[in-house]
């Protein structure tokens, strides 16, 4: 079993599985993880395939002490975003979108 950071699950998605008494039975249309200093890059990695295979649209991961965050989509694309660049989410939650510079302060 996989759990996000943070994650987003769409009405359409909820309403279809109904509510739940602990974890999410399926995969987010997003997942967030938040790079902690014990995770392995492995570890992230493995994360972001198998959310990514079960039906996650995108994994944004976020690396703080970079001051970066990439986000990985279905279909094998990844994009990695730095500084005051704004990250479109909008493929995982519609009209989403997340700056960088308001992220980091």
């Amino acid at each position: 079993m996989r759990a996000p950071d943070a994650a987003f699950v769409s009405r359409e998605r909820f309403q279809a599985t109904g509510e739940t008494e602990s974890f999410w039975p399926g995969a987010p249309e997003l997942a967030v993880e938040v790079i902690s200093p014990t995770d392995s890059p492995r570890e992230v990695r493995e994360k972001t395939l198998q959310w990514l295979a079960h039906g996650t649209v995108a994994v944004l991961v976020i690396e703080a002490h970079r001051r970066a965050a990439a986000v990985h989509r279905a279909g094998g694309e990844t994009r990695l975003y730095r500084d005051r660049e704004t990250i479109d989410l909008s493929c995982g939650v519609p009209g989403f979108t997340l700056s960088l510079a308001e992220l980091f302060g």
